[in-house]
């Protein structure tokens, strides 16, 4: 049991951290797509789910999502070159 609850402790506080990390950078360019990333990766909600609780179309959440999608991965292989990782 050990093992387990530190390890979920310490999942838990990485989650927390690449939270605030992933949508206070992408808050910067766009708002909306930060709610998005963060209602779908954080909170589990699907596009209907996002929609509603954004009072946009599933279309709209669609298109947020795919462009906020691209910056993250941009942003990951761009900070896996410069620590000299392979993106």
């Amino acid at each position: 049991y050990r093992i387990n609850i530190s390890f979920d402790k310490e999942f838990s506080k990485l989650r927390m951290i690449t939270r605030s990390l992933t949508t206070d950078a992408l808050e910067e360019l766009d708002d909306r797509q930060a709610r998005v990333v963060e209602l779908r990766i954080f909170g589990g909600l699907d596009n209907r789910e996002i929609g509603e609780a954004l009072d946009i179309s599933v279309a709209t959440v669609k298109r947020e999502w795919t462009a906020a999608r691209a910056w993250l991965y941009g942003e990951l292989g761009h900070r896996g070159q410069r620590s000299g990782e392979a993106p």
